[in-house]
């Protein structure tokens, strides 16, 4: 399995390979511990008469947590996430995947505003 370095979002060092793999690891390994805890839970039946919504909450964090793992793990990304089988997290993985890539490309409008703020300030800045 080939891992590209990935660029933080602060634009700091890089993930590697070694690192990814390790969050990975880590997502699978609270994945199990909180699916654990629900289980436990679920043992109690006054518990899950209470807390019905509360507990499949628990699971789907956990299932969030291995799509996640999975994800990382992927020699293709895009496929893994197009098969992740939680909807609400494929949407926004999805959802802000759209907003970042908006954001790095500079749009027509973007620039014509920019150029005409820049216009505005050396107008501003020449004695009269």
């Amino acid at each position: 399995m080939m891992m590209e370095e990935v660029p933080t979002p602060s634009g700091g060092p890089l993930l590697s390979g070694p690192h990814i793999r390790a969050i990975a690891d880590v997502l699978l390994d609270l994945s199990l511990d909180i699916e654990t805890l629900g289980t436990i839970l679920c043992g109690n039946a006054d518990v899950v008469q209470r807390h019905t919504e509360e507990l499949q909450t628990i699971d789907l964090i956990a299932q969030k947590q291995r799509s996640l793992a999975a994800i990382l793990q992927a020699d293709c990304p895009d496929s893994a996430m197009s098969s992740i089988g939680v909807d609400v997290l494929r949407t926004r993985l999805y959802e802000l995947l759209a907003v970042e890539e908006t954001e790095d490309e500079e749009q027509p409008w973007q620039q014509i505003g920019s150029e005409a703020d820049e216009a505005e300030d050396k107008a501003q800045a020449k004695p009269n």
